[in-house]
């Protein structure tokens, strides 16, 4: 997922509600429109930030992957490094410390 900033496009707080994210939305579109040329790209990306917004879902994932700044593949790497990790030490302490 490529690191967008939602909230910017949309103009609102992370804290703003559904109805809040819906009203900025429709300004944004309406005001872009009213434009003699309206920026397509502009009305796209407004477009995929409101799709991942409203959706409960898909906005807590979305603040997953980009607040907790290490992207998915770099934390499925550590959970698979720990998981090794700790199978290592359990089989250590079977072996090497008497529990057998």
């Amino acid at each position: 997922m490529e690191n967008i900033e939602y909230y910017t496009i949309l103009k609102i707080d992370k804290k703003a509600s559904e109805e809040e994210i819906w009203l900025n939305y429709h300004k944004l579109v309406f005001l872009e429109e009213s434009k003699k040329s309206p920026n397509t790209q502009y009305l796209t990306k407004l477009a995929e930030a409101y799709e991942h917004m409203k959706d409960p879902v898909l906005r807590k994932e979305y603040e997953r992957e980009n607040y907790l700044h290490i992207p998915l593949k770099i934390r499925t790497s550590i959970a698979i490094f720990l998981t090794g990790f700790w199978a290592e030490v359990a089989w250590y302490l079977l072996t090497h410390m008497g529990f057998k």
